[in-house]
């Protein structure tokens, strides 16, 4: 048995995953050498959020009310980062409970074949992340809707400044 380390970068927030894989010692079939990989751990290495703000150079006399939204956005975001964290989690919990086996074949052993591998691993834990997505980006938008994108929360310039 082999252990292989396979690094993935998935759409749920630029989340980085490492996964533990075990192969099986490769067999030939025909011309490919196919093997078992099974997941033997799920790890989240880092999630990133990244926020644009918005820049304004000289606010003159809202100066006071610019900073005011900005520091009430960054608060709203927060909210948004949150969310993104929380379906990570679930995503990586459900990802470490799926128990995924896959048969891959290559025509070589090796490198080639641990490609196979861990691309068959990717597409199987691909519907969960794409499921997790999805409950994530609902629940930004009902954020957004009962925040107000984030008026009700004082992320909202009144202007013109007095």
């Amino acid at each position: 048995m082999t252990h292989i380390a396979l690094s993935r970068m998935d759409d749920l927030n630029e989340r980085h995953l490492s996964s533990g894989l075990i192969n099986t010692p490769p067999v030939q079939k025909g011309t490919q050498w196919c093997s078992t990989f099974t997941v033997t751990s799920v790890a989240l290495t880092s999630l990133e959020c990244k926020t644009d703000y918005p820049k304004w150079s000289n606010p003159g006399a809202c100066s006071q009310n610019w900073q005011n939204f900005l520091n009430n956005l960054e608060g709203h975001e927060a909210g948004h980062a949150r969310i993104a964290q929380k379906w990570a989690n679930i995503d990586l919990k459900e990802e470490q409970q799926a128990n995924v086996k896959v048969v891959a074949c290559a025509p070589q052993k090796g490198t080639g074949l641990e490609k196979a591998g861990t691309t068959a691993i990717s597409t199987k834990l691909g519907p969960i992340s794409a499921k997790n997505k999805k409950h994530a980006d609902e629940e930004g938008k009902a954020y957004d809707d009962l925040t107000t994108s984030g008026e009700t929360q004082g992320a909202k310039m009144d202007c013109p400044c007095q």
